[in-house]
C-alpha cells in the first residue's frame, strides 16, 4: 500500500513538472484620467570636447564632468482610443542637474514652470527662465505595447474635438517646443512589449526606425533602421508586496548624418551611438512600469577639419520608480 501511494505520488509530481509554463501577457494599460509619478536619478561621467575653433576658453581641450541627477517624471492620460492607444501628456516638473569639473560646479534646476542655472551657486541667464518640460500643448500617443505612434495637439473645451482617425499627426505641427524635444527622444526608444502572450526565458526583439530621405527622390521619407533592442523575460519577483515581471534588455543606436544629408562644409558629418543594458519591472496586472534599472552609453562625435572636431560621450545609469499611481 505504501508502494503503491509513493509511486502515486512521484507521478503526480511528475504531470506537475510537464505542464507548460503560464504564459504572461505584458502590455502597457492606459486609463483615461490616470496620472504615474516617477521618481528619476541619473548618475554618470561625460567626457567632451569642444572644436579647437569653438569661441570657448577651454576649447580643443577634453573634459570630464561628473553627472548627477534626481526629479520627477509625470505622465497623463488624456484619452484612451478604442484600440487601448492612450494619449499620455508627460512633465518634467522637477529635476536637479549637477556637473562638476574642474573644481566647477555648474547646476541646473528646474521646478515647475521655472528654470534655473547657476555656476559655483552665482546665478547665469540662460533661455528665459521657465521649464519648457512642464508646460505641453501637445500629448503622445503610444500604444498598448509602449510604441511611440505620433502626437495629438492639446484642446481646450470651448474647442470641437479633433476626430479620431487613428493616424498619428506629424511632430513638425507642434509648436510646443518642450513637448516636440520629448517626442523626438521617445520617437528614438524602442516597443516595449511584443504584443503577445510570452513565457519565462522568452526573448523579442524590436528594431528602431527613423524616417530618412529616399535616395531616388530625396523628398519621400523611407524608414530605415539605425538598431534594435533585445528583450527576454525573466520571470516573477515580488517587490514591495507586489509580483512584477522582470524584464531583461540590451539594446544599440546607431545614427550617422550622412543617411539623412550629404556631407559638405556647412555640414559636416557627425555620428552618434547609444546603448542601453539593465532591467524593468511591470506590473502586468496593473499594466504599468513599476521601476527600472538601466546603465547607459552615449557618444556624439562631428567636424571635418581639426578645428571643428568635437565629441561627447556618457556613461551612467538611470534609475526610475513609481511613486504614485493615481
Amino acid at each position: 500500500m505504501k508502494k503503491a501511494v509513493f509511486l502515486a505520488s512521484i507521478a503526480a509530481f511528475g504531470a506537475v513538472q510537464t505542464l507548460p509554463a503560464r504564459a504572461v501577457v505584458l502590455e502597457q494599460k492606459w486609463t483615461p484620467g490616470q496620472n504615474l509619478s516617477y521618481q528619476t536619478a541619473l548618475n554618470g561621467t561625460m567626457n567632451v570636447q569642444a572644436p579647437a575653433g569653438a569661441n570657448f576658453p577651454l576649447a580643443g581641450v577634453p573634459l570630464e564632468v561628473e553627472i548627477s541627477g534626481k526629479g520627477t517624471t509625470q505622465l497623463q492620460v488624456v484619452s484612451v482610443d478604442p484600440n487601448g492607444v492612450g494619449s499620455v501628456v508627460v512633465r518634467v516638473p522637477s529635476f536637479d542637474l549637477q556637473g562638476l569639473t574642474l573644481g566647477q560646479k555648474g547646476r541646473l534646476v528646474l521646478q515647475d514652470g521655472t528654470s534655473r542655472v547657476t555656476l559655483n551657486g552665482q546665478p547665469i541667464k540662460v533661455g528665459d527662465g521657465t521649464n519648457p518640460l512642464n508646460s505641453s500643448q501637445i500629448a503622445l500617443r503610444i500604444s498598448r505595447q509602449g510604441r511611440f505612434l505620433g502626437v495629438q495637439p492639446l484642446q481646450s473645451k470651448a474647442e470641437p474635438a479633433a476626430k479620431n482617425d487613428g493616424a498619428a499627426v506629424d511632430p513638425a505641427q507642434a509648436i510646443d517646443k518642450g513637448a516636440l524635444m520629448m517626442a523626438g527622444l521617445i520617437r528614438a526608444l524602442p516597443t516595449l512589449w511584443p504584443g503577445r502572450d510570452v513565457q519565462v526565458g522568452e526573448a523579442w526583439k524590436s528594431e528602431i526606425s527613423l524616417p530618412v530621405p529616399s535616395k531616388t527622390n530625396p523628398k519621400t521619407p523611407v524608414l530605415t533602421p539605425f538598431g534594435a533592442y533585445n528583450w527576454t523575460l525573466k520571470g516573477a519577483e515580488t517587490v514591495d508586496g507586489k509580483q512584477l515581471q522582470r524584464v531583461g534588455v540590451t539594446g544599440e543606436l546607431n545614427v550617422d548624418s550622412a543617411q539623412f544629408r550629404p556631407n559638405d562644409a556647412k555640414n559636416p558629418r557627425g555620428v552618434a551611438k547609444q546603448s542601453v543594458s539593465g532591467d524593468v519591472w511591470l506590473d502586468a496586472g496593473a499594466g504599468q512600469i513599476e521601476r527600472a534599472e538601466l546603465v547607459l552609453g552615449a557618444r556624439v562625435e562631428g567636424g571635418q577639419t581639426p578645428k571643428t572636431q568635437g565629441f561627447a560621450d556618457f556613461t551612467g545609469t538611470l534609475q526610475i520608480n513609481l511613486k504614485n499611481a493615481a
